[in-house]
This record gives C-alpha cells, sequence and structure tokens, in this order.
C-alpha cells in the first residue's frame, strides 16, 4: 500500500500539528476562564449585546489584546529612534491599543439605545394599534418585527424567538428593556404585566407610554 498511496501519518503526528484554528480555540479557552467570573465581563457581554457586534466576552478580550500588540508594535515601528522616544511610542501605542476599543464599543452600544429609544414612541403605537384591532399581544410584536424599523426590529424578533423556547413574552420585554437600557421599555412592560393579571385594556398601555415619550423628547428640545 505504501508504494501506491505513500506513507500516512501516524495518529500522534497528525496530533503534534498545531493549527491556526487549534491555537485560537486554546487562547478563546484561557480567555474565557481568566474573564468567566469577573463582573466586568457580563458588562462587556451586554455592551455586545447592545452594540450588535457578533461577539463573545472573551472574544472581545481577546482582540483587544491582539489590538494592543499591534498598536504598540505600529508605533514602535514608525517612531523608531532613541531609547526613550521608542519607548514612549510604546507606552502611547498600548494606550492606544487598550482604550480605543473599550470607548468603540461604548460609542456603538449607547447609539443603537438612543436609536431604539427614538423609535420606541413610533413602534408603541404600532403595538397598540395591532392590539386595537383585536390582535394578541404576540400577534402585536411580531407586526412590530415585520414593520418597524432596525435596531427596533431586531429586538423585538430577539424576544419572540425567546418565546418560542418558553419564556414569557413580559420576561423577554423585560430582557429587551435591560439589554438596550431603556426605562420606557421597562415601565411598558411592568403595566402590560399588570393590565394581563388584571385583565385591563393591553393597546392603552403602549398608546400612554408613547404619548409620554414623545412629550418629553419634546421638553427635551426646549430645554425644560
Amino acid at each position: 500500500m505504501d508504494e501506491y498511496v505513500g506513507k500516512g501519518k501516524t495518529k500522534s503526528a497528525v496530533q503534534s500539528v498545531a493549527t491556526p484554528s487549534a491555537i485560537s480555540e486554546q487562547i478563546l479557552g484561557l480567555s474565557d476562564r481568566l474573564t468567566r467570573e469577573r463582573e466586568s465581563t457580563a458588562k462587556t457581554a451586554m455592551l455586545l449585546e447592545r452594540a450588535d457586534l457578533p461577539l463573545r466576552a472573551n472574544e472581545w478580550y481577546v482582540l483587544r489584546a491582539v489590538a494592543v500588540v499591534v498598536t504598540s508594535a505600529f508605533a514602535w515601528f514608525f517612531v523608531h529612534g532613541s531609547a526613550v522616544t521608542s519607548l514612549l511610542a510604546v507606552i502611547g501605542g498600548v494606550f492606544v491599543g487598550f482604550f480605543a476599543p473599550t470607548m468603540f464599543l461604548s460609542f456603538k452600544a449607547k447609539r443603537r439605545a438612543h436609536k431604539f429609544e427614538a423609535q420606541l414612541p413610533d413602534v408603541l403605537t404600532l403595538l397598540a394599534s395591532s392590539l386595537a384591532t383585536g390582535f394578541s399581544l404576540a400577534q402585536g410584536v411580531d407586526a412590530v418585527v415585520r414593520d418597524a424599523s432596525e435596531p427596533s426590529a431586531k429586538e423585538f424578533s430577539r424576544a419572540l424567538a425567546e418565546t418560542r423556547i418558553g419564556a414569557e413574552l413580559e420576561d423577554t420585554h423585560d430582557h429587551l428593556a435591560r439589554r438596550m437600557d431603556s426605562s420606557h421599555m421597562t415601565w411598558t412592560t411592568m403595566a402590560i404585566r399588570i393590565e394581563r393579571q388584571v385583565g385591563g385594556n393591553l393597546d392603552g398601555t403602549p398608546r400612554t407610554t408613547a404619548t409620554t415619550r414623545r412629550q418629553r423628547a419634546e421638553l427635551k428640545r426646549h430645554g425644560w
């Protein structure tokens, strides 16, 4: 067989080859073990969800470490001179690589949350109109998913997907409110939960919240 197909690698030889994917998995595993119990990890994971970045917290930490190495190397390469100058360049590169990703994540998360908050009155009005026509709350949320703009459509779609795996709709809206840091969504969910328990009029709650949000935005524009 060796004359026709050649000698194959033994199992130990194959296992000894360190592929890039295996190395990356080991790095991510180490990062996960080091950051799993930290309070900042949960905050970072929430910001990543709010910013809609497809990364886990440990992947984000590895990315930040790579950014530190890359920026410090570039700084040393382009400002290579005396020992003092090179040291200052490396320190500056480390500073930029360490803080720039955090600033970017915070900015992107805050901008997306503000966009969601700005869309919320229209979204709640659409939800109230759906409920007024006889739709159930789940059907009303589905109408929001189909007709609303981003990021509202995606966030309510996530909430609706959670209900399909057994979560209560009010609980998924609580998750949405925390994920997007939306106090108005928190109040709306709380009111809807109460109305469903006492058998009240559901469509009035989103409409009232939407009106309140618009009035507060109007007062803020006038500097009050």
